[in-house]
C-alpha cells in the first residue's frame, strides 16, 4: 500500500476538497488536523494519524468521517474538542503507543474496532460511542477509551482480552469476552460500569473493575448484574462503590479485593460459586 505523508507540522483544510484513494493511506505524522471547511472525502481509503513526543489537535466541523482509521503515536496525545466526533465507517485500529492515546471529544466506530496496545486506557479519556445499527466487534488485548453503547438495534461483541476506561450500556445488547475485560487501570483509573438499559451478556468470561490509588469506582446497574467471574482489582486504598439498591451476582468466581487495602463498599456482593481474598 502505498502512503502519502501530509505535512508533518499540520494537515489543514479549508476549502478544495481532500480525496482519499482506496490504495493509499493517509499519514499524518505529528501535526494538527484542522477541517474548518470544504470537503473532505474518505473515498474507502484510510487514515493513519502518528503523534511523538507531542500533544496535536484534531478539530472538526462537528463532526468528520473516515473509512478506515489508525491511531497510532510514541509520547503522543491526540486531543479531539469536547463538541467533535471522528466517524469511523470502516475499520478502526487504535494502537498508540507509550504513554499516548486520543482525550476529550468522541470517536464514533460504525464498524469493528481492533484495540492493540496495553494500556491504552489509561491516556485515553475519549468517548467511543457504539450507535450504529448492526453488529460490531471489539478485538485485541489492548484498551480504549469510555466506551459507551447505545443502540436501538445489533450487539457489540467483545473477544481476547480488552480494556476500556468505563463501560456504559444504555441501550443494545453486549456480549463480553469468554476471556478477560478489564475496566478502568488498577493503581491509574476508575473504571466506572453503569448499566441502565439494553442487556449485558457475561459469556462466560471474566470482567475486572479496577480503581486508582485512593480513588472510586461506581458500579450503577438495573437491580442486578450478573457476571460470571468477577474481581475486583483495587490499588492502594482504591475501592469499588456498589448504588445501595445494587446486586453483582458471579456465578463463578468472585474474587474480592485484589491489591493493598482495596474494598468493595455499599450494595450487595452475590457469590454462588467460590470466593477468593
Amino acid at each position: 500500500m502505498a502512503i502519502l505523508i501530509l505535512a508533518e507540522e499540520r494537515s489543514h483544510l479549508q476549502r478544495a476538497p481532500l480525496y482519499l484513494g482506496t490504495s493509499y493511506q493517509a499519514e499524518n505524522r505529528g501535526g494538527n488536523f484542522t477541517y474548518s471547511s470544504g470537503t473532505f472525502n474518505h473515498n474507502n481509503g484510510t487514515f493513519s494519524y502518528y503523534p511523538a513526543y507531542t500533544t496535536v489537535t484534531a478539530d472538526v466541523p462537528t463532526s468528520v468521517t473516515f473509512n478506515n482509521l489508525i491511531i497510532k503515536g510514541y509520547k503522543g496525545i491526540i486531543d479531539i474538542p469536547a463538541d467533535d466526533t471522528l466517524i469511523v465507517a470502516g475499520t478502526l485500529t487504535y494502537s498508540p503507543g507509550y504513554i499516548s492515546g486520543v482525550t476529550t471529544g468522541t470517536i464514533e466506530p460504525q464498524g469493528n474496532v481492533s484495540a492493540t496496545t496495553d494500556p491504552a486506557q489509561k491516556h485515553s479519556t475519549a468517548t467511543f460511542s457504539f450507535t450504529t445499527d448492526g453488529d460490531q466487534t471489539i478485538s485485541g488485548n489492548g484498551g480504549i477509551g469510555k466506551v459507551v453503547i447505545n443502540k436501538s438495534s445489533g450487539t457489540v461483541t467483545a473477544t481476547d482480552n480488552p480494556k476500556f476506561r468505563t463501560f456504559t450500556l444504555t441501550n443494545g445488547t453486549f456480549v463480553s469476552t469468554n476471556e478477560t475485560l478489564t475496566i478502568g487501570k488498577n493503581g491509574y483509573v476508575n473504571g466506572d460500569w453503569t448499566h441502565t438499559g439494553g442487556t449485558f451478556t457475561h459469556n462466560n468470561g471474566t470482567v475486572s473493575l479496577e480503581a486508582k490509588q485512593e480513588g472510586t469506582s461506581y458500579i450503577d446497574v438495573p437491580t442486578t448484574e450478573n457476571f460470571y467471574n468477577l474481581i475486583t482489582s483495587n490499588s492502594y486504598n482504591g475501592h469499588v462503590s456498589i448504588s445501595s439498591e445494587d446486586t453483582l451476582v458471579a456465578t463463578g468466581t468472585l474474587t474480592l479485593g485484589r491489591g493493598s487495602r482495596g474494598y468493595v463498599d455499599t450494595g450487595t456482593l452475590e457469590a454462588q460459586g467460590n470466593e477468593m481474598f
